[in-house]
């Protein structure tokens, strides 16, 4: 598929874990199906083993962002929002795994509190943007930042691999170093930080699809201030 409309996709907002009246668990089901298999396959990659992943990460996330093309998940990003004010929030055993204490406390040190993060990345190997024409990556994130900015999160930090492009999609959208790479899988990784502030891309075809994705999105995802889910058509 090469150039696609805006309106060929969808962008679905689901929550990491569900209650027996969840409406959308076939959905979840799917979602929780790519993201298994798509990071099965990166960790067999970069370790040379098949490790099984854990129902646990994927159940601590607050929000899962899924993109979808004619009822395909084609791409799939992690939110988690993080007061570090909470001693607990701060200890959570997430950032002894993909961040170090230099890290936390740059982002004490710029008083950044309330914070969201982007994990599982993923988007599939037949929507890469030299096959359709359009960075579906780059989407994602842009998508997710205003996700950020909607909760009021005053940063958004990622463990980006330096290896592949996530680590320069991101600085390209403005996130930057803190402290010096680290190794994840023995795999180059920046520990960055896209402050409140970052700057959308400004290319009109780039635009019209972010906002017609933006303005369509279903929400069916727990809201991190209200405690609430709902629903936004």
């Amino acid at each position: 598929m090469r150039n696609p409309r805006p309106q060929d996709f969808e962008y679905i907002l689901l929550p990491g874990k569900v209650g027996s009246e969840f409406e959308a668990t076939a959905l979840h089901n799917e979602l929780f199906d790519f993201w298994n298999e798509f990071w099965g396959e990166v960790l067999l990659e970069v370790t040379g083993e098949r490790r099984r992943l854990t129902a646990d990460d994927f159940l601590r996330q607050d929000s899962f962002a899924v993109l979808m093309y004619q009822n395909q998940i084609i791409g799939i990003h992690a939110y988690s929002f993080f007061n570090l004010s909470s001693i607990a929030s701060a200890q959570h055993s997430y950032f002894e795994k993909y961040f170090n204490k230099n890290f936390l406390k740059a982002l004490q040190t710029g008083n950044f509190q309330n914070i969201m993060t982007m994990e599982y990345f993923s988007v599939a190997k037949d929507w890469r943007a030299k096959r359709i024409g359009i960075s579906l990556a780059k989407l994602i994130v842009v998508l997710g930042l205003r996700l950020a900015r909607e909760c009021n999160a005053d940063g958004t930090i990622t463990a980006a691999r330096a290896d592949v492009p996530a680590a320069n999609i991101a600085r390209n959208l403005g996130a930057i170093s803190l402290v010096d790479p680290i190794e994840i899988h023995t795999k180059p990784t920046e520990l960055m930080l896209f402050p409140k502030d970052c700057a959308e891309p400004e290319a009109s075809e780039f635009k019209d699809y972010l906002n017609y994705l933006w303005h369509s999105r279903v929400n069916y995802a727990i809201d991190v201030n209200q405690t609430s889910i709902k629903k936004i058509a």
